[in-house]
């Protein structure tokens, strides 16, 4: 059956993703993208942006897991991953994926260098989650390790333009 040949197409396409084999993975997920099915097509749309983000940081980060720098990451991957992301969150704004394709969206920022982009994406989230979830000591420890702390990190004041993450800089500074 046509959903049946669908359902098909995911299993090879993921099977491709887990074996790290893009090019497959991308050309499957792609052919996905207006599946009739719509959990097929929610869940290729995500996929898509998930194998350009995990090519482009392939050969960004060392045997020991060590982030190389952004130097290392594919660009052109790295921006279909973001286009991705941004096209997934257009069409499934509050999908069954939304969350995660807002935090690797993030990680996008982070491989790509786009230090302000990412202050920019921390400052609108910090003002969202309440300081009482147990999810905003998450996402306190993310901003610290992705943003304020991160080892080559050159955080200037003139790339933070919201209030907190500003007060939160001053006060590292001081």
């Amino acid at each position: 059956s046509p959903a049946g040949r669908e359902f098909l197409a995911y299993l090879q396409s993921a099977d491709a993703f887990y074996a790290e084999d893009w090019a497959a993975a991308r050309k499957g997920f792609a052919g996905l993208f207006a599946a009739r099915d719509p959990w097929v097509a929610q869940t290729a749309a995500y996929m898509l942006a998930r194998v350009e983000l995990n090519a482009a940081q392939a050969a960004a980060f060392d045997e020991y897991g060590y982030f190389a720098g952004p130097e290392k990451v594919d660009a052109g991957a790295l921006g279909r991953a973001r286009a991705g992301f941004d096209a997934y969150l257009q069409r499934f704004g509050q999908g069954r994926y939304a969350a995660s394709a807002r935090g690797l969206a993030r990680r996008a920022l982070w491989l790509g260098g786009d230090t302000a982009g990412l202050a920019r994406a921390y400052e609108a989230l910090l003002g969202t989650v309440p300081a009482s979830q147990p999810a905003s000591a998450d996402l306190v420890e993310e901003v610290d390790n992705k943003l304020l702390t991160a080892p080559g990190a050159s955080l200037a004041p003139a790339m933070v333009d919201g209030p907190l993450l500003l007060a939160t800089l001053d006060l590292l500074r001081m």
